[in-house]
């Protein structure tokens, strides 16, 4: 009974989180600095499944380059904003990223989002079951 009780709060915090998630969606990943690992994520996947892994940390203005090849540019607020510079993770990352490359960066980070919220519920599930 009590883990039944448990269950109640975290259903609550997930509801919140898919709600937040769902309405700054655009911000998280077409404008604000959040979504920039995402970008960094997608480029080198796209870089693997190019053939052109030797790219993968290009800094400064050839990154920016590679960047722009994939539809990936200027991120941040009114305020700041910020481009996508470098690539600061480990090669691994590229690959477990290649399905997600093989869409559009703009539906992927979506599909990403969402793989993300569905994996946190299913983390929960198998921690209560």
């Amino acid at each position: 009974m009590k883990k039944k009780l448990c269950i109640i709060p975290v259903a609550g915090i997930i509801l919140a989180a898919l709600y937040y998630g769902y309405h700054r969606h655009q911000d998280t990943y077409a404008s604000s600095l959040l979504g920039m690992d995402y970008a960094h994520h997608y480029i080198v996947a796209r870089l693997v499944l190019d053939g052109e892994s030797d790219k993968m940390y290009l800094v400064g203005d050839e990154w920016l380059c590679e960047a722009r090849r994939y539809g990936i540019g200027v991120f941040g607020t009114e305020d700041y904003k910020a481009e996508a510079s470098i690539n600061i993770y480990p090669p691994v990352v590229a690959l477990v990223m290649v399905p997600f490359a093989l869409i559009p960066f703009d539906v992927s980070s979506r599909v990403f989002f969402h793989f993300n919220i569905a994996l946190t519920v299913v983390s929960i599930w198998l921690l209560f079951s």
